[in-house]
């Protein structure tokens, strides 16, 4: 009975959500991840030997494949790493969610429009994307992960709602992402360099102060047992000015 009930649950229909399959829109294709029956997810090549994204990439809303329909909902996690020939993206209004490196390094990609349904774009999404200059994010309750654009240049515009949700650092879009990361970095570096040089002229003050105040104790020790200093001893303050000329060489 155990051996048929065995028999039985191995021949139950296995859902594997993590199938990968490849489809191609207007030339190019798209290479797909399935996150649950309903939702896939854009990624990168099957294999290190595919080709890569280039040019304009135009991405879906909704992919067929095996007879059942998918809507296309989230960039994967380095989806378009290092592909350095993407010129541009076009999102689907049904994108939800770009993860953690997407678009890393995608050099000459210059805007990005993200759909009204965008609700988290992840750590590094956009890192290094040097040519990005205009990033245009129209739902107020995005949540915008830390470095989500770091190393983007300066010349990045943000475009961002009033209102936005703080991310987990507690930092508001409005306080740190609508500058670009490239003068953030250069301010912080700044932040840091000017305080620690202030903490070393305030421990180099404070060591010259206890040196005197020692001197000045000294020199209040020997004034109460002598009265005043001996002749060998040095003053505190500037040294006294020679009065007498020097003496020829051969003195």
């Amino acid at each position: 009975m155990k051996r048929l009930l065995l028999i039985a649950l191995l021949c139950l229909p296995v859902v594997v959500w993590a199938q990968q399959f490849v489809v191609a829109n207007e030339g190019q294709p798209i290479y797909y991840r399935v996150l649950d029956k309903n939702n896939v997810a854009v990624c990168g090549p099957l294999s290190n030997y595919a080709v890569g994204y280039k040019g304009a990439v135009t991405i879906p809303s909704e992919v067929r494949y095996r007879r059942h329909r998918y809507q296309v909902t989230t960039v994967a996690a380095e989806a378009f790493a290092g592909c350095t020939e993407v010129v541009s993206v076009s999102l689907p209004a049904t994108m939800r969610v770009v993860e953690y490196h997407a678009f890393q390094g995608c050099s000459r990609l210059q805007s990005m429009s993200l759909p009204v349904a965008t609700e988290r774009i992840e750590e590094g999404a956009f890192a290094r994307c040097e040519s990005l200059q205009q990033v245009v994010i129209p739902n107020g309750d995005c949540e915008v992960h830390r470095d989500a654009f770091i190393g983007c240049g300066e010349a990045l515009q943000m475009e961002c709602p009033v209102q936005s949700t703080p991310d987990t650092m507690g930092l508001y879009w409005q306080e740190y992402y609508k500058a670009s990361c490239y003068r953030q970095c250069a301010d912080y570096v700044l932040q840091v360099k000017e305080a620690r040089d202030a903490e070393k002229a305030r421990m180099a003050g404070d060591f010259r102060k206890e040196i005197r105040q020692m001197m000045e104790k000294e020199q209040q020790k020997w004034e109460e047992k002598h009265g005043q200093l001996p002749q060998d001893r040095p003053q505190l303050g500037p040294p006294a000015k020679r009065t007498t000329p020097l003496g020829n060489k051969g003195d």
